[in-house]
């Protein structure tokens, strides 16, 4: 297995990227960030990112990261979801591309959609993903299990993970019995919110964890990384998160863990790969 890093999630077109998209991921490739999976959190969104995909894919004369994305439509959108998005979703599929539907879930921290509109949107969405076979990426946040009960309740769900997990140990224990995977962020650094997740970490089985920066949200904590005498990038900035930075937010883990660093990116670049379907990742 290879000690590069896979990005499972980069918010890649929001508006804090206008400015330089391609020298994020350029930066990403350098700092051995081989693949970023591209998070969309409605179907335009998921349209654009295959167009940044394609144009990508022409430009030989860069060394870039292997781009994949999502498509689905996120809680905070889910006010906008019609019943004509479920066949264009189904027609999105047919990109090779698109590795998850998502990102999609429950969120009722903000309840910028109404409950109703959200579990509703969340369902149609699985069903659509239980019956293509796809992997599922999803979003929770204070749905107080509701969103474990939705999954529950279908027998054979896709591989599936929890995205950004910041939730209870309760939680976490009820998304590892459903066989989901677990995805880290930069929330492990924070001195107050991290606190629960840096707890209960241990109790996530490697074969089940996956890292990801969801830049440019959750930038690491400075102070945090640097308690840890952690080599921060020289692009680092408090302001925005970018996929550079997942090595730093890996090595943080380790330490948490009691683990080395490159133990834990052999196997989340490997369940990456076997989540996802990224290429395989020759060892360095």
């Amino acid at each position: 297995m290879a000690t590069s890093l896979i990005d499972i999630c980069v918010n890649l077109m929001h508006q804090q990227f206008d400015k330089d998209r391609l020298e994020v991921l350029v930066r990403a490739e350098s700092a051995g960030v081989h693949g970023v999976l591209l998070c969309a959190d409605n179907l335009d969104t998921a349209e654009e990112n295959l167009k940044l995909i394609n144009e990508t894919n022409t430009r030989k004369n860069l060394s870039l990261p292997e781009l994949l994305t999502t498509a689905g439509t996120h809680p905070h959108q889910a006010s906008e979801w019609k019943n004509d998005d479920k066949d264009r979703l189904r027609c999105l599929l047919k990109e090779r591309s698109i590795a998850a539907i998502g990102e999609c879930g429950l969120d009722f921290y903000r309840d910028i959609s109404p409950s109703e509109k959200q579990i509703t949107c969340f369902q149609e969405q699985l069903e659509i993903a239980c019956k293509e076979r796809i992997p599922l990426f999803v979003h929770d946040r204070d749905s107080e299990s509701m969103t474990n009960q939705i999954l529950k309740s279908y027998k054979a769900l896709p591989p599936t993970v929890i995205h950004c997990f910041t939730g209870t140990e309760k939680e976490l224990h009820e998304h590892l019995d459903l066989g989901c995977y677990i995805g880290i962020t930069g929330w492990i650094t924070d001195p107050a919110r991290g606190q629960t997740l840096r707890k209960i970490i241990s109790d996530i089985p490697l074969n089940r964890m996956l890292i990801e920066t969801d830049a440019p949200f959750l930038v690491p904590k400075r102070s945090a990384l640097e308690q840890k005498n952690l080599d921060l990038p020289t692009s680092f900035r408090s302001s925005r998160n970018e996929p550079c930075f997942l090595p730093v937010i890996s090595s943080f883990l380790a330490s948490e863990l009691g683990l080395e660093t490159r133990e834990i990116l052999q196997q989340t670049t490997q369940n990456a790969i076997d989540f996802f379907g990224f290429n395989e990742i020759e060892a360095t």
